[in-house]
């Protein structure tokens, strides 16, 4: 099947993830004390940490501005 081309608006990101061996890298506190607060998943040494996106932006230029905060804030807090 063939679709028509269509618009949809801009691509909004969801959430952000980080796995436990960057977690342990950067620390739990530093790692959350982000621009976005993080959600912790995992226990005991395996914790990684999910940053929803969506319900924290108001629109979708500020979800994309949000994430590329919260990446320098993980780059930086990783090479400190």
């Amino acid at each position: 099947m063939t679709y028509e081309p269509r618009w949809a608006g801009l691509t909004v990101p969801v959430g952000l993830a980080i796995g436990p061996e960057r977690v342990g890298r950067i620390g739990l506190r530093r790692a959350q004390a982000g621009p976005i607060r993080g959600t912790v998943l995992g226990e005991d040494g395996g914790e990684a940490l999910w940053f929803p996106v969506l319900g924290t932006a108001e629109s979708p230029a500020r979800a994309v501005n949000l994430v590329q905060a919260q990446l320098r804030h993980l780059a930086a807090a990783s090479r400190a």
